[in-house]
C-alpha cells in the first residue's frame, strides 16, 4: 500500500511537471507570437513613416509597443513621429523611453538634443549631442548639431571645431563647410571662408546661398571681383529675390575692380527698387564722372542737390564736375555758394582759383584763392603745378 502511495504521488508529480511545461510551451509561443507581432507592427510603421503617413505610423507602433513594452526601436520611431508633427514633448518622451531600454543607442539622445536646440534651449541640446558622440564617436550628423548649438551661443571657436570633426567623418557633405564657413566669417577669417564656401558650392551647386555668403566673404577680404561675379550670378538665377542692398553691393565691387558701366547698370536696379532714395544719384554721378561722361554726372548731382540743397559736399562734388568739363563759369557760381556756406572749404577755394585760373581772371584774385586754399590745408601734391606757382606764399604763411 506504502509501495502504491508513493508511486501514486511519483507519477501525480510527473504528470504536473508535464502539465506545468505544457503551459510553459505555450506562454512562450504566445510570447513569441507577441514579440513577432510587434516587429511585423514595427516594420510597417517605419514604413509608413518614411512614406510620410503618420497617423498609420502611429497607429502601427503603438500597437507594436503594446504587444512589447520594451521595444526601444520602436519608441524611437514613434518619437521621430511625433517630432515631425511638432509634438515636441510627446516626442521627447518617446526618446528617453528609448534610451531607458536601451542606453547604448545614440541616436535618441541626437534626437533629444534636437528638440532642446528647436525650443532654443542650447546648453541642453549641447549635453545631449555629447552623450550621443560618447556613444557614436564617428557621427558626423552629431558633430554638425553640436557645431550649431555651440555657434547659437556664441562659441565659435568649438563651432569650428566642430565642424571640423564633422567634415572628417563625411567630407561630401555641402552643409558642413557651409557652416564652417560662416564661422570663419563671424572670425574674421575672410580668405579661409571663401574656400568652405567655394566647397559647398562644389559640393552643391544649386543652393544659392552658398554663392550668396561667398559673395559678402569675398567684399570683407576686399576680393571685389569674386564678390562682383557671385551677385551676377544671383542675379542671373534669382533675380526676383534680389535686395536693394545686393546690388548696392555689386555696384560698390564693380567700381572698385575698376568696371564703372557694370557698377552703373547695379546702381540703376536698386534705384528703380528705391527711387525716392537721393543718395543713389550721387553714387551714380561718381561713376558717370568715373567714366568722364560729366553731363549725365552733373544732372545725377543736380537731382541730389533738389532733395539736398544744404549739402556742402554735393555742390563740392558737382563744382569739381563742372571744372572737368570745363564749364568755369559754373565752377565758380558752386564754389561761391560753397564759400558762403563753408568759409573754411579748401577744396572750394581751391576749385575757384583753378577755374579763374583758366579763365584768364586777374592774377591778384587767383593768387588769393590758391593761397588760401594753401593756408586752410589743400595738399601740396594735389595742385596742378601752375596753380602751386600762385599758392606758393600760402603755404609759407601755413608754416608760420
Amino acid at each position: 500500500m506504502k509501495h502504491q502511495v508513493n508511486l501514486f504521488i511519483l507519477l501525480s508529480g510527473i504528470f504536473f511537471i508535464s502539465h506545468t511545461h505544457v503551459q510553459a510551451q505555450r506562454i512562450y509561443k504566445q510570447s513569441n507570437s507577441y514579440y513577432i507581432q510587434a516587429n511585423e507592427n514595427y516594420q510597417k510603421g517605419k514604413l509608413d513613416l518614411q512614406l510620410g503617413d503618420f497617423n498609420n505610423a502611429l497607429r502601427s507602433l503603438n500597437l507594436a509597443i503594446k504587444q512589447n513594452p520594451g521595444f526601444a526601436d520602436a519608441y524611437f520611431e514613434r518619437g521621430k513621429t511625433h517630432m515631425l508633427q511638432k509634438h515636441y514633448k510627446k516626442a521627447f518622451n518617446d526618446f528617453v523611453k528609448a534610451t531607458q531600454f536601451n542606453p547604448r543607442k545614440s541616436a535618441p539622445y541626437l534626437y533629444k538634443g534636437a528638440i532642446y536646440h528647436e525650443q532654443n534651449e542650447y546648453e541642453a541640446a549641447i549635453q545631449e549631442y555629447t552623450q550621443a558622440l560618447r556613444l557614436n564617436p564617428k557621427s558626423a550628423m552629431a558633430y554638425n548639431y553640436r557645431a550649431e548649438a555651440y555657434k547659437e551661443i556664441g562659441f565659435t571657436p568649438k563651432a569650428i571645431e566642430d565642424y571640423s570633426s564633422a567634415i572628417n567623418y563625411d567630407p561630401q557633405q555641402a552643409i558642413l563647410y557651409y557652416g564652417r564657413g560662416q564661422c570663419l566669417m563671424e572670425s574674421q577669417k575672410y580668405t579661409q571662408a571663401i574656400k568652405d564656401f567655394s566647397k559647398a558650392i562644389q559640393l552643391q551647386p544649386s543652393i544659392l546661398d552658398s554663392y550668396r555668403q561667398r559673395a559678402y566673404a569675398a567684399f570683407l577680404a576686399g576680393n571685389y571681383m569674386r564678390s562682383a561675379q557671385d551677385l551676377d550670378y544671383l542675379e542671373q538665377k534669382d533675380a526676383k529675390n534680389m535686395k536693394p542692398y545686393q546690388y548696392s553691393l555689386s555696384a560698390y565691387c564693380k567700381a572698385a575692380s575698376k568696371d564703372y558701366r557694370g557698377a552703373i547698370r547695379a546702381i540703376n536696379k536698386v534705384m528703380e527698387l528705391e527711387p525716392n532714395n537721393a543718395l543713389h544719384y550721387v553714387e551714380r554721378a561718381q561713376y558717370h564722372a568715373a567714366l568722364a561722361q560729366y553731363d549725365p554726372a552733373i544732372n545725377d548731382y543736380t537731382k541730389a542737390l533738389e532733395a539736398y540743397p544744404d549739402s556742402v559736399r554735393f555742390y563740392g562734388l558737382r563744382a569739381e564736375a563742372f571744372l572737368r568739363q570745363e564749364d568755369y563759369a559754373h565752377t565758380i557760381k558752386d564754389c561761391n555758394l560753397l564759400i558762403s556756406k563753408q568759409p573754411q572749404n579748401a577744396r572750394a577755394w581751391y576749385l575757384r582759383g583753378v577755374a579763374k585760373m583758366r579763365t584768364n581772371h586777374r592774377k591778384r584774385e587767383i593768387k588769393k584763392d590758391l593761397q588760401q586754399a594753401a593756408m586752410l590745408g589743400y595738399p601740396k601734391n594735389k595742385m596742378e603745378s601752375q596753380a602751386y606757382k600762385y599758392a606758393r606764399k600760402g603755404f609759407k604763411k601755413r608754416k608760420r
